[in-house]
């Protein structure tokens, strides 16, 4: 086994890192697909049965090849789903904070589960399992946390008893490397209306063609952070409850086709599914991208003075609010 670049290691860490957190209309308000959509990247679902993709991540960016995600699904009448911002930037998320404020009536109340904050992974994928579907070109994906661990196991170098190598060789295999990734396939099935991901492989296949790259956007430049009132307003239809109007002003962060088969470069890279989660027992760990999001948050933060200095405010509209249902539901 050859030894790492630099390139390489910074890669290796970045996985590393990432897999070492994790033990065990339109919906998608965390995504810009506005945006993902003018630059022709439409939403990738797995189908049941068998399917095969291919992850793309831009070989000159150092980093994780995906981005951990928390978000809150099933908000509304319109069953919304919304970004976490307690969890994704340490800012108030009134959704949160209603699961905060039920689970002191009631840690049982039926509501929590659907609406609190769940973990996902944002991916870039090509779904190579025709060349039909390649031509479609790159493709977002709202990875299931199942999912990525299946890909995560099956990425992990086995090592010979014995073998204390340095830390200068790779640990994980690279499934988004340009020239010498994998082609993931696995199966999706689904029992009791519940989706799980079986069977998942990674085989050598042809390289990533540049074309693929193209106008591939940052993670943090397609994430869609909705503001608290959209999210009060949200949680309001749901509550039954007229949404009080808040004084918060924000800015909601705003966040190539053709097959491998078909390039010169060839030679060597949501299903609102239930799922168990931990995203109670855990806390997130930074990532540099995360880290780049907020701080750029904060720094709009900063120069507006605007964003935390409600905080207390919304917690006690929250706690109103659920002081009209409980009031509306007793009536």
């Amino acid at each position: 086994m050859a030894e790492m670049t630099d390139f390489e290691k910074q890669q290796q860490e970045a996985m590393e890192k990432e897999y070492g957190k994790t033990s065990g209309g339109n919906y998608f308000n965390y995504v810009d697909t506005s945006k993902l959509e003018r630059e022709g990247i439409t939403q990738w679902k797995p189908s049941l049965g068998v399917n095969q993709i291919r992850i793309v991540f831009p070989p000159d960016r150092v980093g994780y090849f995906g981005m951990e995600i928390y978000k809150h699904s099933n908000i509304g009448t319109s069953r919304k789903t919304f970004i976490c911002r307690q969890r994704m930037f340490d800012e108030m998320d009134p959704i949160c904070e209603f699961v905060a404020q039920l689970r002191k009536l009631d840690p049982q109340d039926e509501r929590i589960g659907p609406i609190r904050e769940s973990r996902r992974y944002l991916f870039f994928v090509v779904d190579i399992a025709s060349k039909e579907a390649e031509r479609e070109g790159v493709r977002w994906f709202d990875c299931p946390v199942g999912l990525f661990n299946e890909i995560k196991s099956r990425s992990r170098v086995k090592r010979k008893r014995g073998d204390n190598t340095e830390d200068n060789f790779a640990k994980y295999v690279n499934v988004s490397d340009p020239k010498n990734g994998k082609d993931i396939s696995f199966e999706q099935v689904k029992e009791k209306g519940k989706y799980s991901y079986v069977g998942c492989t990674l085989e050598d296949g042809p390289s990533i063609p540049a074309s693929w790259y193209e106008n591939l956007p940052e993670f943090k430049d397609i994430l869609k952070v909705s503001s608290v009132d959209e999210m009060l307003e949200a949680v309001g239809d749901q509550f039954d409850v007229e949404p009080a109007k808040t004084t918060e002003r924000e800015e909601p962060s705003q966040t190539r086709s053709e097959t491998r088969g078909d390039t010169e470069e060839r030679g060597g890279f949501e299903s609102e599914d239930a799922e168990v989660d931990d995203t109670e027992t855990r806390k997130p760990a930074e990532t540099s991208e995360r880290q780049e999001v907020r701080e750029e948050r904060q720094e709009r933060v900063a120069e507006t003075s605007k964003e935390t200095s409600g905080a207390d405010d919304i917690k006690s509209r929250v706690q109103a609010r659920l002081a009209k249902a409980r009031e509306a539901r007793g009536s």
